[in-house]
């Protein structure tokens, strides 16, 4: 299956959570804005990249779930 993308852009005076073209949450802070797609993509079972960009649109961080988690591999 495909990654799923969500974009963390600015929308006016606050910030807005974008996945293909549509708004699907908002916050004034982008800090609140990314815990909330962070804490959904933790919950969904599909692969999802979180863009996040800044103020001047450039990119400032891109980060994918699931994370791979060694700890849950037994050392043989």
């Amino acid at each position: 299956a495909k990654a799923k993308r969500v974009d963390i852009v600015p929308d006016g005076k606050g910030w807005a959570a974008t996945q293909g073209g549509k708004k699907i949450a908002k916050s004034g802070t982008k800090s609140v804005l990314v815990g909330l797609v962070t804490k959904e993509a933790k919950k969904g079972k599909d692969s999802l990249t979180v863009r996040i960009y800044k103020r001047d649109g450039s990119v400032q961080e891109e980060r994918t779930w699931p994370r791979s988690d060694d700890r849950k591999r037994t050392k043989s």
